[in-house]
């Protein structure tokens, strides 16, 4: 699902891309899915701070509405960065050694999905996974969609001169 979402995401402004982290939530009983893709938009020459660009498609019964915000306009950016720089990674479960006692099966929560560049052992790499709400990933989607709430417009960013 998240693939064809990011195919959507890149021809919408041509030139960004796909990002360096990509997520979304999607509640399982409402026919409304959103989508943030983030990106590096370039380098304030006056400051020398990296600039970011995010794009968010929200896709519902009338079809998918693209809109942007950059760290120029948007300052939460980033804190939604600094979010997601902290945030707490689930650890990967081995049938038999380190299986909870009990767990939640949740049927009708909300699907929350993150892909992000990764450095890992000095290499990159790339992560991607998934949970239900009560989580640390549903909190930090929820919370950067709501920072970025105010932030939304059609236009796309420009990136800054060389």
């Amino acid at each position: 699902m998240i693939g064809t979402a990011l195919i959507a995401l890149a021809a919408a402004a041509p030139g960004l891309g796909d990002g360096f982290a990509q997520f979304s939530r999607s509640p399982a009983l409402r026919k409304e899915r959103v989508e943030v893709a983030v990106g590096v938009l370039g380098t304030d020459r006056a400051s020398g701070k990296t600039l970011y660009w995010a794009r968010r498609v929200v896709t519902d019964r009338s079809g998918p509405v693209t809109t942007f915000a950059d760290s120029n306009t948007c300052p939460s950016i980033h804190h939604v960065l600094d979010g997601l720089a902290k945030l707490e990674v689930p650890t990967p479960q081995v049938p038999g050694l380190n299986q909870p006692d009990e767990f939640k099966i949740i049927m009708d929560g909300t699907g929350y999905r993150l892909t992000a560049s990764t450095q890992y052992a000095g290499q990159l790499g790339q992560v991607t996974f998934g949970s239900n709400i009560d989580t640390p990933l549903a909190a930090w989607i929820d919370d950067s969609l709501a920072r970025l709430q105010g932030c939304w417009t059609h236009l796309p960013p420009e990136r800054p001169a060389p």
